[in-house]
């Protein structure tokens, strides 16, 4: 099996922040890297933070030694998670200068859960279809010009958002599918051991901030 001809890698940035959700930046990470191994020269992703080396996500892992979201160009694709962080990374007027370089450059701006906040901020989600997690629904639908839609990943082309948490890694899934074709994404999956969800159906009654 063999991902369709492209020439370099798929350069991927996943950005983590205080308080970010784990599983938000951990299980896209996961996929790119699986999708790395599988199919050599098809992405070179990292985890990057907005500017410390270390980070405290929303359950306590502690990420050290990381590169800033700022050192180098825009790449292909940038990963937004979600979290209690968020509030403060949709605030960040540098975050969201650089959300609006990447996808002005032709990149892929993608969120997870609560991350779809900061491309609201943004602005990159007005005129567009977008999803969150279930719990804030509502306070998206808040931005007058988004279309807030429940489903697991809502792909806009250039804008791709996603549910809460989990759905992040279906997310991930379907920009691999995108880029390297269905088989490709499947044998993401299958290395994995993870079941792919549906892309709508109802959408879990739940409580919290996100």
């Amino acid at each position: 099996m063999e991902a369709p001809v492209h020439v370099g890698p798929r350069r991927a940035r996943v950005v983590v922040f205080d308080a970010a959700e784990e599983l938000d930046f951990v299980g896209p990470w996961e996929v790119l890297g699986v999708a790395s191994n599988l199919f050599p020269g098809s992405y070179a992703a990292e985890l990057v933070s907005l500017g410390p080396p270390s980070i405290s996500a929303h359950y306590g892992l502690t990420l050290s030694g990381l590169r800033s979201l700022y050192e180098s160009g825009p790449p292909r694709l940038v990963i937004v998670p979600g979290g209690v962080g968020r509030r403060v990374a949709m605030k960040d007027p540098r975050l969201l200068d650089y959300l609006r370089e990447v996808h002005r450059s032709g990149g892929v701006v993608a969120s997870v859960c609560t991350g779809a906040f900061v491309l609201a901020e943004a602005g990159l989600l007005t005129g567009r279809r977008a999803t969150t997690h279930a719990s804030a629904l509502d306070e998206l639908r808040g931005y007058a010009n988004v279309t807030v839609v429940e489903d697991r990943v809502v792909d806009e082309g250039d804008i791709v958002t996603s549910g809460g948490i989990s759905a992040g890694i279906d997310m991930a899934l379907h920009l691999v599918e995108r880029d390297l074709g269905v088989k490709a994404a499947e044998e993401v999956a299958r290395t994995m051991e993870f079941r792919r969800a549906p892309r709508s159906g109802p959408r879990p009654t739940v409580a919290g901030d996100r």
